[in-house]
C-alpha cells in the first residue's frame, strides 16, 4: 500500500507545473521566435544558444508536470519522447511560420534538453531547475518589457508580457512549494522518529502533504 502512495506526484501538482509551463511557452515563444527571424542568419549554434537560454526551463518544467501524468514510463523512454515530439511540433511550426532557418536551431534544442533532463535524472530535478530557470528569464524579459512600456512615447502593452509576468509568478509559486512541503515533510519524519528519507524515513509524511515528489526522490 505504501509503494502504491509513493508512484510519483499528484495530478494537482502535475497540472499547476503543466499550466506554468505554458504560461511561460506563450510568453516566450513570439519573442524567440522572431527576433532570430529578423535579424541576419547567425547560424545553426547562435540560434541553438538562443532558444535554450529562452525556452530551456519552460521545456524542463513542461516535462516534468508530464512525467507526473504517467509515473510508470520509464524515465529513459519518456526523455526520448518528449524531446521527438517537441522536435517534431516545433519544427512543423517554424516551417508553418515560414521561419524554416531556425528548425535546425530548434532540432539541437531538443537534444540539449533531453541531455539535461537525462543529467538531471530525477522529475522533481527538473522541475526545480525549470522553474529557478523560468524565474529568471521571465523575470528579467518582464522587467524588461515593464521599463520599455513606461519609457514608450506612445506605449502600447503586448499581449506576451502579461504571460512573461504571470508565468515568473507561477514559477515562483512553485519554487515556494517545493520549499514548504519539504521542509513540512521533513518535520512530520522527525516527530515521527522515521528521520528524512535519505536516512532511511519513509516516504509517507511526504505525500501526505501534497509535495512535488518522486519515487527516486525516497529511495
Amino acid at each position: 500500500m505504501e509503494s502504491k502512495r509513493c508512484t510519483g506526484i499528484s495530478i494537482a501538482a502535475a497540472s499547476a507545473v503543466v499550466i506554468t509551463a505554458l504560461i511561460a511557452l506563450c510568453g516566450m515563444l513570439p519573442i524567440v521566435g522572431g527576433l532570430p527571424s529578423m535579424a541576419d542568419p547567425g547560424g545553426i549554434f547562435a540560434d541553438t544558444a538562443w532558444f535554450m537560454f529562452n525556452l530551456g526551463g519552460p521545456l524542463l518544467l513542461l516535462a516534468g508536470g508530464l512525467k507526473g501524468f504517467v509515473p510508470a514510463i520509464n524515465d529513459g523512454k519518456f526523455i526520448a519522447l518528449y524531446c521527438f515530439l517537441v522536435a517534431l511540433f516545433g519544427s512543423a511550426r517554424l516551417q508553418l511560420a515560414d521561419f524554416r532557418s531556425l528548425v535546425g536551431g530548434w532540432v539541437c534544442l531538443a537534444i540539449a534538453v533531453s541531455i539535461l533532463l537525462l543529467l538531471l535524472k530525477r522529475p522533481t530535478r527538473w522541475i526545480t531547475v525549470g522553474a529557478v530557470w523560468c524565474v529568471l528569464v521571465l523575470g528579467a524579459w518582464s522587467y524588461g518589457g515593464v521599463l520599455s512600456y513606461l519609457s514608450a512615447a506612445a506605449p502600447q502593452l503586448p499581449a506576451f508580457l502579461g504571460f512573461q509576468m504571470l508565468g515568473c509568478i507561477l514559477a515562483l509559486a512553485i519554487l515556494a512549494h517545493r520549499v514548504c512541503s519539504r521542509r513540512v515533510g521533513e518535520g512530520r519524519q522527525v516527530v515521527q522518529g522515521g528521520g528524512p528519507p535519505e536516512h532511511g524515513g519513509s516516504c509517507r509524511s511526504v505525500v501526505s502533504v501534497g509535495s512535488i515528489a518522486h519515487p527516486k526522490d525516497v529511495d
